[in-house]
């Protein structure tokens, strides 16, 4: 009889292939120096994690990144709201009219530039670690990573959530991603999980049996995986690879959960033609050359 246990384990098992197609893209080759340059770090944040993920998101992502490339050309900043208030000014340079609203915008200065009258919040270049972190040549992945192995995640939640736009969500994807990356162990890191996206939320209800619509994604995986002895991020990060890329709908996730045979066939399968995609890439590669 399948258990809880052999799904949960299942899951943790996919986390390499999460990392590998999911996370390299971005974490290991476009901003591949987030770890000795802030800028770079920032980058990646505000590309993979800075917005929600529909409508012009992935627009307001793109041009981000690139205002913050421009703006690191025209430093060095005289403080953080200087380097904030430049970085925004090219930002409306490149963009286009229907870049996400500087009322939500991660890069939009504290000082108000366009005079909306909103609540001061930090940019993400006016978050405290920032000038700290500049100031020391630590980016913001190296910076959480250390708080990381020290077991001291609310200091990261805290400084990230308190940016205009990023809420416990984009911040929780960003800290279970790097746990992923850095292949963490700590305890800590259990907390990145939490809160768990939609993929995650669809996995747990349906593993979840009996205990009701109204079950904390979060609490549940946490409790799951701390009774198995699992790495609840490992976990979650398998959950999302293989709800997206292997199942790839609500239905089909559905019909996947129910025969963990069948499931485990499908993955192998689905990694078989990755192979073959890869070595017919790879020929291609050495007639061009």
């Amino acid at each position: 009889m399948t258990t809880t246990d052999d799904w949960l384990t299942f899951f943790a098992e996919l986390s390499p292939c999460y990392r590998t197609l999911e996370l390299e893209p971005t974490w290991g080759r476009r901003f591949g120096g987030h770890r000795e340059d802030p800028w770079t770090s920032l980058g990646l944040f505000l590309h993979g994690y800075g917005f929600g993920r529909r409508g012009s998101a992935g627009y307001d992502a793109g041009a981000g990144a690139k205002a913050l490339s421009l703006a690191r050309e025209h430093g060095p900043f005289a403080d953080a709201l200087a380097a904030a208030e430049t970085t925004w000014e090219l930002l409306l340079a490149i963009s286009r009219q229907e870049t996400a609203s500087p009322r939500r915008h991660p890069l939009y200065p504290s000082s108000d530039p366009g005079g909306l009258d909103v609540r001061s919040r930090p940019s993400l270049l006016e978050v405290r670690y920032f000038s700290d972190v500049t100031a020391h040549r630590a980016s913001l992945t190296d910076f959480a990573s250390t708080l990381l192995a020290r077991d001291d995640l609310s200091t990261v939640l805290d400084l990230l959530t308190d940016v205009r736009g990023v809420g416990g969500t984009r911040a929780g994807w960003f800290l279970r991603d790097l746990a992923v990356w850095d292949d963490a162990t700590t305890p800590s890191a259990s907390h990145t999980v939490e809160p768990a996206d939609d993929h995650v939320g669809r996995c747990v209800s349906l593993l979840a049996t009996g205990t009701g619509d109204g079950t904390d994604v979060g609490t549940w995986l946490l409790d799951r995986c701390e009774a198995h002895g699992l790495q609840p991020h490992r976990v979650s990060a398998g959950m999302t690879y293989f709800a997206t890329r292997v199942a790839g709908d609500p239905y089909r996730l559905e019909q996947c959960l129910t025969d963990l045979d069948r499931t485990r066939r499908l993955v192998r399968e689905h990694l078989e033609r990755l192979g073959r995609v890869a070595a017919d890439e790879g020929r291609e590669e050495s007639r061009d050359d």
